[in-house]
C-alpha cells in the first residue's frame, strides 16, 4: 500500500494543510488544502499514479464537501454557511476544474450570529444535484441550466423537521436520504427519506440518528450513528419504512467518526475519532437471527423450550400452541393452558404450569399428558416464580407485597410462607439443587433464604432481580441502573467484575443451561447476549417485543418475541465460529472475537481462504 502523504510530498505546496481528500477513481482524487498564512482553500485535481497535480481552482469560501458526479465528469463543491451569508455550491469540469454555475443553498440561514454550518450536496443522476441548507429545505438543481427543477421540504413540515445537512442518494436515484436538524435545532438528531419522484417524505416521521451515516443499498438500509453525542454505535433502518432493524455496527474505540460502503456493495468501513483504527464489516452475512417461527403477535415465554425439539409459544388470543422445530408442525399445547397459567418445562421435559386465580398447580408429563393437578394457595397476581431444576422445589412471590410462598410439588404442599421485609419481589430463583432461594426486590436488597429450615441466611445489596448458574455456584443479580453483578451462592460475596452497557433494569436475565452466556432484556426492549467468562457482550442488542427468552436444553439456540412474531437465534459456538470465518473471509481479530464468540482468542479461521481487504498503513 502507498503512502499518501509520499506521493503528494512535492506536488502540494509547501507549508500546506490537507483538508479533504476524496478518490473518484483508482487513479485519481481531489484533494482541498489550504496554504498557511491565511490564504484561500484550492481544490487540486491529483493524479495517484504519477503523484503530481492535473488541475488546481482557487476557492472563496471554507470548503465543506465534494461530490463527484456518476460519470466523473464534474464536481459540486460546497461551502460551508458563515457569519451569516448562505453557502455556495460550484460546479466545476473534469479533469479540467473550469467553473460551469454556481447557485446559493435554498432558504434562508437559521444560525446563531459567528456561527458555521457544514452540509454536503449530492448528485441524483449526472445532470441534477441535491442540495441542502440551514433551514431543513432541499433543491434539486441542474448546474447546466442553473434551474431547480423540483423543491423537497419546502417550507419544512412540522413532522419532518430541518433534515438539510448531510444527504445521500440511492444507487437508483429514486430516495434521497436527509440529516441534521430538528425543529428545537438540536443537532444530529433527525434523519428522513424523501421520494425523489413524489418529492414526499417517505417515513412517518424522522427517527432519532446523528448525522453520520451511510446508505446500504444491497439490502435497503441506512445505517446511521447513535443518537447523542460521542456514540461508538451505529443503528440500521429499512430504507422504506424507517422502522430500526436488529444489526447493530460497533467500533469499540470511541466515537463513530465515518462511515463508508465499498464500492461492490459488500463492505462496510467505519473510522473512530479516538484512536485512527478503521473497522470493517461485511454487508452480505446472514442476520443474527433466523427467520420469524411465527406472525406478529406470538410470543414465548422463560423455560419454554423442550429437550430440543419443541418451542412453546402464545397465539395472539393467548393459547399456548408447540411448534416442532424439525417438522416446523404447529399443534395445540393440553387444553387451558394459555396466559392465564405461568408455565414452564423442567429439565426432564414435564412441563408445569401455576393457575393464580384457581389456585393451583397442574404438572404434565415429558408427553404432555397423565397431568397432576393439588391445590396451593397462591397469591392472586404473582410477580415473579422460581423453581428448582427437577421441579421437586416452587415458589412464587406475591405482586402486592413481600410473601412468598415454598411449595413442596412431590408432597404437594406449602412448605413455607416467607417474607423478606423488603417490599415485593421482582426476580427470585432457586439453586438447582432446591437448597437456597434467592429473592430480588424493587427495594433492590436480594433476601437469601435456607429453603431447609426456611431461616433468612443473607443479603445481597443493589440487586433486583435474580438468576442463579446451573452449576449453583454464582447468582446473578440486576439493579435499576442496567448494571448487573455475579455473587457466591455460598459466600455472598462478590465475584469478578459486573456486566455495564445496559441502559435500563433487566427484567429478565437467564443463563444458558451451560453456564457460557447470560441473556438479558428489560424496560429499553433490548435483548444482550453476554459471555459470563470474560464479562463482555457478544453481539449487537436486538430489539424485543416483550422481555423473555426461551433457552434449549443444549444451549444451542435460543427463541425471543421480535416485532415480526418469535424469533430463532443460534448461540452454538461452533457453527458462530464457521459463519464468522465465512463472513469474515480471514482470521477474526482478539476485539471482533470477543464481541461475536466470546471466551479466549484463538486462531480458528485457519482453513478459510484470506480475500479480505488489508487495512495497513506505510510510515513516511
Amino acid at each position: 500500500m502507498y503512502s499518501l502523504s509520499r506521493l503528494m510530498r512535492g506536488a502540494l505546496p509547501p507549508r500546506t494543510s490537507l483538508l479533504i481528500f476524496e478518490m473518484f477513481d483508482d487513479h485519481h482524487a481531489l484533494v482541498v488544502f489550504e496554504p498557511d498564512g491565511g490564504e484561500a482553500q484550492q481544490v487540486q485535481l491529483f493524479d495517484l499514479d504519477r503523484g503530481v497535480a492535473m488541475a488546481t481552482a482557487p476557492m472563496t469560501a471554507v470548503v465543506s464537501d465534494l461530490a463527484v458526479s456518476p460519470d466523473a465528469s464534474q464536481v459540486a463543491i460546497t461551502a460551508a454557511t458563515v457569519d451569516g451569508e448562505p453557502g455556495v455550491v460550484t460546479v466545476l469540469t473534469l479533469p479540467g476544474l473550469d467553473p460551469v454555475a454556481s447557485t446559493t443553498q435554498p432558504g434562508d440561514v437559521e444560525l446563531p450570529p459567528g456561527a458555521s454550518w457544514y452540509s454536503t450536496s449530492v448528485w441524483v443522476d449526472n445532470e441534477t444535484l441535491a442540495i441542502g441548507s440551514t433551514s431543513g429545505r432541499i433543491a434539486l438543481w441542474r448546474p447546466a441550466t442553473d434551474e431547480v427543477v423540483k423543491h423537497l421540504n419546502d417550507p419544512p413540515g412540522a413532522d419532518v423537521g430541518q433534515v438539510g445537512a448531510v444527504l445521500a442518494i440511492t444507487a437508483d436515484g429514486q430516495t434521497l436520504v436527509a440529516a441534521d436538524l430538528f425543529p428545537d435545532g438540536s443537532h444530529g438528531s433527525g434523519v428522513m427519506a424523501f421520494d425523489l419522484t413524489t418529492g414526499s417524505p417517505k417515513w412517518a416521521r424522522p427517527v432519532r440518528a446523528n448525522p453520520t451515516l451511510v446508505l446500504d443499498d444491497r439490502n435497503q438500509r441506512v445505517i446511521a450513528q447513535e443518537a447523542g453525542p460521542g456514540s461508538s454505535r451505529a443503528f440500521t433502518y429499512d430504507l422504506s419504512t424507517g422502522e430500526r432493524l436488529e444489526t447493530i455496527y460497533d467500533t469499540q474505540h470511541g466515537t463513530l467518526c465515518n462511515m463508508t460502503v465499498t464500492a461492490d456493495s459488500r463492505r462496510l468501513l467505519m473510522t473512530s475519532c479516538n484512536d485512527a483504527s478503521v473497522g470493517e464489516w461485511a454487508l452480505d452475512g446472514a442476520t443474527p437471527a433466523g427467520p420469524a417461527l411465527s406472525e406478529p403477535g406470538w410470543m414465548t415465554g422463560w423455560n419454554l423450550w423442550d429437550f430440543g425439539t419443541q418451542v412453546a409459544m402464545y397465539d395472539p388470543g393467548g393459547q399456548l400452541h408447540l411448534r416442532g422445530l424439525s417438522t416446523d408442525a404447529l399443534v395445540p399445547a393440553p387444553d387451558g393452558l394459555n396466559l392465564d397459567a405461568w408455565s414452564w418445562f423442567l429439565s426432564d421435559g414435564r412441563l408445569m404450569n401455576v393457575f393464580p386465580a384457581r389456585d393451583q398447580v397442574v404438572v404434565y408429563d415429558a408427553n404432555l399428558a397423565n397431568p397432576i393437578r393439588f391445590a396451593a394457595d397462591i397469591p392472586d397476581q404473582p410477580n415473579a416464580m422460581a423453581w428448582s431444576r427437577d421441579g421437586s422445589v416452587l415458589v412464587v412471590g406475591a405482586g402486592d407485597n413481600d410473601d412468598i410462598v415454598v411449595i413442596d410439588v412431590p408432597g404437594q404442599r406449602e412448605k413455607y410462607r416467607l417474607h423478606t421485609g423488603n417490599r415485593r419481589s421482582l426476580g427470585l430463583d432457586v439453586t438447582p439443587d432446591g437448597s437456597r432461594l434467592f429473592a430480588g426486590s424493587d427495594s433492590e436488597v436480594a433476601a437469601v433464604f435456607d429453603l431447609s429450615t426456611g431461616e433468612r441466611v443473607g443479603s445481597l445489596t443493589g440487586v433486583a432481580n435474580t438468576t442463579v448458574s446451573p452449576d449453583g455456584t454464582l447468582v446473578a443479580g440486576s439493579s435499576f441502573d442496567g448494571t448487573i453483578t455475579f455473587w457466591s451462592t455460598r459466600t455472598f460475596q462478590r465475584v469478578g467484575q459486573p456486566l455495564s452497557g445496559s441502559t435500563s433494569f433487566s427484567n429478565s436475565i437467564q443463563f444458558t443451561f451451560d453456564g457460557r452466556l447470560l441473556i438479558t432484556s428489560g424496560l429499553d426492549n433490548t435483548q444482550r447476549i453476554w459471555d459470563v467468562a470474560t464479562r463482555r457482550q457478544i453481539g449487537p442488542e436486538i430489539p424485543v417485543e416483550e422481555w423473555t427468552v426461551a433457552i434449549a436444553a443444549d444451549s444451542a439456540r435460543i427463541a425471543f418475541n421480535h416485532a415480526d412474531g418469535v424469533r430463532l437465534m443460534d448461540i452454538d459456538r461452533d457453527r458462530l465460529r464457521a459463519a464468522a470465518c465465512r463472513v469474515a473471509a480471514r482470521e477474526l481479530t482478539q476485539d471482533e472475537w470477543r464481541q461475536y464468540i466470546g471466551g479466549t482468542p484463538a486462531q480458528m479461521c485457519a482453513s478459510v481462504a484470506v480475500t479480505g481487504l488489508s487495512l495497513t498503513s506505510t510510515p513516511d
